[in-house]
């Protein structure tokens, strides 16, 4: 934090309630899919589908019923939109 970066971590739900629990001064982002339907389309392109995508997709959905519990939810509807509203959000953080 000295030298000017900020210390990003990308974690499950569970981490989160963790992290939370314990104290730790954050901003939570959750990212959120545009969509479950787009979610899948996504998890069929990395996995190829089958029983892990299935897997995946049905704790993604539990995981987005949790978004009310972050201080801010991002669409993700585009990677390069996402990456500058978190640095948008983090730049705001370090001004507070």
């Amino acid at each position: 934090l000295a030298m000017g970066f900020v210390p990003v971590h990308i974690i499950d739900v569970r981490g989160f309630h963790e992290l939370k629990r314990s104290g730790v001064d954050m901003l939570s982002v959750f990212m959120m899919p545009p969509s479950k339907t787009e979610l899948e389309r996504r998890l069929v392109a990395r996995d190829g589908g089958g029983e892990s995508t299935q897997a995946r997709l049905k704790a993604g959905v539990l995981e987005m019923l949790h978004a009310h519990e972050y201080d801010t939810v991002i669409v993700n509807s585009d990677f390069g939109t996402c990456v500058v509203d978190i640095m948008d959000l983090v730049r705001k953080a370090h001004t507070l």
